[in-house]
């Protein structure tokens, strides 16, 4: 069971952790991302080193819901436009301590607001030929390939427009 602390404090989150909730959704990890992410590269990438630092405060981060979206947030991009990032954004998700969550219609490029805006309707236009489905497949597939969540992260260089950790025999690199 996941359950969603809606807060962006790492302590607070934590605290329910393993008491209340056997794993929450990561939200501080959420609004870190999101912040780094939507800026078109305003936001310092060197800052995910302090975040991965007081992520440590999790008993148990391999057990955090980690998203970009979800029902209860204004889609990512309804901010940034910008789909290389997005994608940067979601491999991030993807590859990071923790399980991905890929909130339904990203795979469509949903762009929705506030709710209910952020809650559209799938059937009406679902389509696996789209870039963005074949492109979350082909990361998906790899990631299971190469069984990510059984290695530890592992930052390899940091600086302000560049980040990169690796899992295993995968060294992944992003920018925003």
């Amino acid at each position: 069971m996941v359950g969603e602390v809606l807060n962006g404090d790492y302590d607070y989150v934590a605290g329910y952790q393993g008491q209340a909730l056997p794993a929450t959704l990561g939200y501080p990890n959420f609004f870190k991302l999101r912040d780094i992410f939507k800026s078109n590269g305003q936001a310092s990438m060197w800052s995910l080193r302090d975040h991965f630092y007081k992520m440590k405060v999790f008993p148990d981060q391999s057990i955090l819901g980690n998203f970009m979206d979800n029902h209860d947030q204004v889609r990512f991009l309804y901010y940034e436009s910008n789909v290389n990032i997005y994608k940067n954004a979601l491999t991030f998700i993807l590859a990071q301590e923790g399980i991905p969550i890929i909130y339904y219609g990203t795979e469509q490029l949903y762009h929705g607001g506030n709710d209910p805006d952020d809650r559209e309707p799938l059937w009406t236009d679902m389509n696996p030929q789209s870039d963005m489905y074949k492109w979350l497949t082909l990361v998906i597939k790899y990631r299971k390939k190469m069984h990510w969540w059984q290695f530890q992260q592992i930052e390899r260089y940091a600086e302000n427009s560049f980040y990169s950790f690796s899992r295993g025999l995968t060294l992944l690199a992003f920018t925003n």
